[in-house]
């Protein structure tokens, strides 16, 4: 008796189609896309510190002359820095939460995946938290090195008589 039925699960399917180019290219896409997004955030974060450098070393300088010791002027300066980036990971994470429902209808994920897609995009609410606290670490990162490599400058360089900054 032959044969006459074919059982095809999920996971063969997804096998099947792994391999393919669009496939890949979808993934290849989706991780480019990804790393020009974190290089536009450090490049904006960079940026911005670079700005605000000599004023935020003279500040230090000064407030070292009067005592303030190390630790505490790390601890000042990342009290004013994160803040501004904690907003802008939370309303980048906020803005990804919200595009979903808005643009989920209208996304047809079918030809990448090979198989009817029910219901568009949905958020998954544990990646974006992640990806949002990565880019906070990243801020504090970027941080606290710029911090260093500014607070190895003596204080008599900042301070000295007549600077017009």
């Amino acid at each position: 008796m032959d044969n006459f039925f074919s059982v095809a699960t999920r996971d063969d399917i997804s096998a099947g189609i792994s391999g393919h180019p669009l496939q890949h290219s979808a993934e290849q896409l989706f991780w480019a896309a990804v790393v020009t997004a974190a290089g536009y955030s450090l490049l904006s974060l960079l940026l911005t510190l670079l700005r605000a450098a000599p004023e935020r070393a003279a500040l230090l300088a000064r407030l070292r002359a009067m005592g303030l010791r190390p630790r505490q002027g790390v601890v000042l300066i990342l009290c004013e820095a994160l803040p501004q980036a904690l907003a802008a990971a939370a309303a980048g994470a906020g803005i990804a939460c919200l595009s979903a429902p808005l643009l989920g209808s209208t996304v047809n994920l079918s030809a990448m995946v090979g198989t009817t897609v029910p219901g568009g995009l949905r958020v998954d609410a544990g990646a974006v938290f992640w990806l949002a606290a990565a880019l906070a670490g990243l801020c504090t990162l970027v941080v606290l090195v710029e911090t260093a490599l500014t607070g190895r400058r003596q204080i008599n360089t900042e301070l000295r008589a007549g600077d017009q900054r």
